[in-house]
């Protein structure tokens, strides 16, 4: 008798579905390690975004005093020096306005990214308003 060793169907059947239920899981943690990582790097632009402008005004100290410019608050542009990789900030963030206070606002239209913002967003610092991520600059 001649017996040849060899795989049969159903054995590289299973070989195949174990590796493609393995790529599966890889493929699902990794996109929820990217929408975590967007997260928390528009968490961390927004506080840049905040203290650049802190330092700002602390270099410009007579918008302070000026009451015309006091409501103005800084072109995101006016920052540049102040921030690094500022080439990526003037696309989704702006400084807006609100009752005698500046508000650093960024627009976030992926629903996952928003909802680790609101997971991990200290409770006075970040308001969450639709697609709009708010930090008030005191």
């Amino acid at each position: 008798m001649n017996i040849k060793k060899a795989f049969t169907l159903v054995e590289l059947l299973i070989v195949v579905c174990v590796i493609g239920i393995l790529v599966a899981i890889m493929v699902l943690s990794g996109s929820q390690a990217t929408t975590t990582a967007k997260a928390n790097n528009i968490l961390n632009d927004m506080r840049h975004i905040r203290d650049a402008a802190r330092m700002y005004f602390w270099d410009n100290p007579d918008i302070y005093n000026d009451p015309e410019k006091a409501n103005d608050p800084p072109n995101i542009n006016d920052l540049g020096d102040y921030i690094e990789r500022f080439e990526t900030k003037e696309k989704i963030y702006k400084i807006t306005p609100d009752n005698g206070q500046w508000k650093v606002e960024a627009t976030v239209e992926d629903e996952g990214v928003r909802e680790k913002i609101v997971l991990k967003a200290a409770k006075n610092e970040l308001t969450v308003s639709g697609n709009r991520i708010l930090m008030l600059i005191k």
